[in-house]
Formats: structure tokens, C-alpha cells, sequence
């Protein structure tokens, strides 16, 4: 297999958020040519995917070293160095990055940089009981299972984050119109790619509960997405959805030889026989009938046991309507059975 082969086959395995499968043919890929900055800034993407983030620290530097001009490599070494502190030398990273193709993306992470050595150098070594104790008191990153679904519609892109026991203090959800982030503390998750298209982020919410995280991204265009996030060489393309047109008339699908025109083609009406037949006339005249009548038709039917069904209520609004039983057989009560029944 080319190495060319391998790459797109590593790219295919991104998609499908397989980046342990990626990963095996990035390292084929490397094997093969070992030079490639690219392969090394795409195995630097899985390393960070797996949290194996002094992995993707080493695949970044290789990337560089093999092309100063690989901005993807900037961006994947400046992830790398924020999810190990290492905040100067990501800001490094993302400002070389910048400079080398200007995003929104990479001016929030410098600011984030910024922000984190700004918050670094007012922090004084003397740490009060307080501290301490809201120390011991925050939660402890631990490794825990989570899970990633996305659907889309034509509208929407739909980001599901399974998280069991997820509170919402905890989490942290940056949506922009290229890039959504996504942080739990306690589970020790980061999450931060650059969406396949732009999005309306003023449009986009999520919403947090106890077993997941729900994120509705609004689609700045009606496309369709190749993945979620961005892909070297894949865009969104049109969006296969069939249009009604009322003017086309149905027919036979193309494999059957003969043509037919449905629109000609007469359904003979169901016949209903037996007690069908009767219900359904019963049905048609209370359908039709005035309020009167239908009030007298129920008063009839229950108080008859169902024997006489009347639509007069001149006749049964003035007292109590009798049953009639059928010729041969003696017309009963309930209550007449359920005494007999205790002699």
C-alpha cells in the first residue's frame, strides 16, 4: 500500500473518530517516508485525540523540523504544550502559527496563553488555609469513559458528549463560528477542533445533563458535512435532499420494463361484510346525525344492553329505554345473573 494509500485511509479513520485505527497507518506511513511533515502533524492530531499529549509534542516538533512553514504542526504543538502547562511555549506556537495563516482560532488560544501566564505570575507562593482546603475540596481530574456522537441535519449539526455522572460546574463549552471547545474537569476531557464549515455560533446552544453533554450547532449554510471537524482537502459539498415537485406524475421504478401510469390506476373500495358491515352503518348515521339524535342513540344503546339503538329522543328522553331480546331468547339483567349466581 502507497503511502498516499495509507494517509487517506488514516484520514478516513479520523472521520469515523477511530484514532487508534489512524494511528497504526500514520506509523506504516512514517515508516515509509520518514520525512513526511505532514503524516507527523497528522499522527500529532490522534496522539492528542488518545490524551497522549508529549506524543503529540514529539510528532509536532518532528513536523516543524521537517517544514518551518507547516502551520498545521504550529497548531497541533501549541494544543500539545496547553494540555501539558507548558503555556509560554504554546503561545510561541500559536503566534508563529498566526503569523502563518491568521485565524479567529489562533488569536483566542494566544489570548488563553496570555491569560494563563498572566494568572500564573499574580499567584504568590504563600497559600492561605483557604486555599487549601478549596484545594482539597475541588475535584481531582481522574480518566474516565466519554464518548463522542455527531448527527447533522440540513440546518444542524447535533454534538453529543457522553459523560455519566457530568455536573454542569464542571463543564466548559466555547462555541465560535470555526471552532467548538469542550472541557470536563473532573474527567479529565478536552476537546477543541476546528468545525468542518462555519457555523451561527449567537445560534448555537448546548445543554448539560446528568449523563451528557447535548451541543446544536446552526449551520451558517445548508451543506453537508464530510466529518465534524475539519480535514486537510475535505470541504462540505451540496446537500442531497429530494424536492417534491407536484407536476411529475408517479411510475414504475426503472427495472420494471413495463411503463405504468399510477395517476389511471382505480383502487376498488374494501366491501365489509357481517358485523363490519353493520358497525360502519351505525357509524355513517351517528356521523350525520344532530346532537339529539346522537344523545338519543347512546341512551338507547346502553340502557337496552345494546339491543334497541334509537335516534328519536322525543321517544327515549322520557324515561328509561327497555331492551328487547331477539325471538327465542329471555332478555336479563346483570344484577337478575349476579344474584342468581350467590343462591
Amino acid at each position: 500500500m502507497s503511502v498516499d494509500d495509507l494517509i487517506s485511509q488514516g484520514n478516513s479513520l479520523i472521520v469515523d473518530e477511530d484514532y487508534e485505527g489512524a494511528l497504526d497507518l500514520f506509523d506504516k506511513a512514517i515508516l515509509s517516508e520518514q520525512q513526511n511533515s505532514s503524516v507527523y502533524a497528522k499522527r500529532a492530531k490522534c496522539f492528542a485525540m488518545l490524551s497522549r499529549h508529549a506524543d503529540a509534542l514529539n510528532d509536532a516538533n518532528q513536523a516543524i523540523e521537517f517544514d518551518p512553514t507547516n502551520w498545521v504542526a504550529f497548531q497541533r504543538k501549541g494544543h500539545a504544550c496547553f494540555a501539558l502547562d507548558q503555556y509560554s511555549e504554546a503561545l510561541t506556537a500559536f503566534t508563529v502559527c498566526n503569523e502563518l495563516k491568521p485565524s479567529a482560532q489562533n488569536k483566542t488560544w494566544i489570548r488563553k496563553c496570555e491569560a494563563e501566564l498572566a494568572e500564573g505570575v499574580a499567584t504568590t507562593t504563600t497559600t492561605s488555609a483557604a486555599t487549601i482546603e478549596q484545594e482539597e475540596q475541588a475535584p481531582v481530574p481522574t480518566k474516565r469513559p466519554v464518548r463522542r456522537e455527531w448527527f447533522q441535519s440540513v440546518t444542524h449539526v447535533t454534538v453529543t458528549i457522553f459523560a455519566r455522572g457530568v455536573k454542569k460546574e464542571f463543564v466548559e463549552v466555547g462555541i465560535s463560528d470555526e471552532k467548538l471547545m469542550v472541557k470536563i474537569e473532573p474527567f479529565d476531557y478536552h476537546m477543541d477542533i476546528v468545525l468542518a464549515d462555519l457555523i451561527v455560533s449567537s445560534e448555537s446552544t448546548y445543554e448539560v445533563f446528568s449523563t451528557k453533554i447535548e451541543i446544536k450547532l446552526k449551520k451558517s449554510k445548508a451543506a453537508h458535512w464530510p466529518s465534524l471537524e475539519s480535514i486537510d482537502g475535505q470541504k462540505p459539498g451540496a446537500w442531497q435532499a429530494v424536492v417534491d415537485n407536484p407536476n411529475q406524475k408517479l411510475a414504475y421504478p426503472s427495472s420494471y420494463s413495463k411503463h405504468v401510469d399510477w395517476d389511471k390506476i382505480e383502487v376498488p373500495e374494501e366491501k365489509l361484510e357481517g358485523d363490519h358491515a353493520l358497525n360502519g352503518v351505525f357509524k355513517d348515521i351517528y356521523k350525520k346525525a344532530s346532537d339529539d339524535q346522537r344523545r338519543a342513540m347512546e341512551k338507547s344503546f346502553q340502557e337496552s344492553g345494546g339491543t334497541v339503538l334509537s335516534t328519536n329522543w322525543n321517544e327515549v328522553g322520557v324515561g328509561k329505554v327497555k331492551g328487547s331480546a331477539p325471538s327465542g331468547m329471555e332478555m336479563k339483567q346483570w344484577n337478575e345473573l349476579h344474584h342468581g349466581n350467590k343462591k
